[in-house]
C-alpha cells in the first residue's frame, strides 16, 4: 500500500500513540549514509524522559503535515532542531511535540544496525551534523569512490 506523507504521518501518530512500533522503507537521501533509500526503519514511541542530541526522530511538520526523519543536533526545554545528516541547512527549530518517534532500528541488505546507545556518540554524531563536517566529508568520500567506480552502493 503506497501512503501519502499525511496518511502515513497520520497512521505514525495513531500507532505510535498505542505505544506500537511502525516499520516503513525510507524514502530520500537526506540521512545518508545513516539511512539510505529503500531501508527499512523502526519507529519506536519517543523516550518519555525527552529525545537527546543526536537521536534519530521522526517528526511532523504541524503546518504542512509532512513528516520527515532527521537527527536531532541540539535542543533546548521545549523545542528542538533536526538536520538531515546529507543537508547542509537544518530544518530550524521546532516545538518536541512535533517529535511522533524515534528510529531504532535500520535494515540494510539483511542486516539489522542497532543505533549507538552511548550518549557521547550520538552527541558526537550530531555535532559533526550540526557543523556540516559530516555531509561535506560524506559527500567528497561519495564523489571519490564514484568516480574511481570503487563504491558499489555500500554504506561507508
Amino acid at each position: 500500500i503506497e501512503l501519502s506523507n499525511v496518511s502515513a504521518g497520520i497512521l505514525i501518530k495513531e500507532l505510535i500513540g498505542k505505544d506500537k512500533q511502525v516499520q516503513l522503507k525510507a524514502r530520500g537521501e537526506s540521512m545518508f549514509p545513516a539511512i539510505r533509500d529503500g531501508d527499512l526503519i523502526t519507529i519506536a514511541p519517543p523516550n518519555p524522559l525527552g529525545q537527546e542530541k543526536g537521536d534519530i526522530v521522526v517528526c511532523m511538520d504541524e503546518t504542512s503535515k509532512r513528516i520527515f526523519i532527521h537527527r536531532i543536533i541540539s535542543k533546548s526545554k521545549h523545542t528542538i532542531t533536526t538536520k538531515g545528516d546529507f543537508c547542509l541547512k537544518s530544518d530550524g527549530v521546532r516545538p518536541k511535540s512535533s517529535i511522533l518517534g524515534c528510529v531504532c532500528h535500520i535494515k540494510k541488505n539483511s542486516n539489522a544496525l542497532i543505533f549507538f546507545k552511548n550518549q557521547t556518540c550520538k552527541k558526537m554524531i550530531a555535532f559533526l551534523s550540526r557543523t556540516n563536517i559530516l555531509t561535506v566529508t560524506v559527500k567528497i568520500i561519495n564523489k571519490i569512490f564514484t568516480k574511481n567506480k570503487i563504491w558499489h552502493g555500500h554504506c561507508i
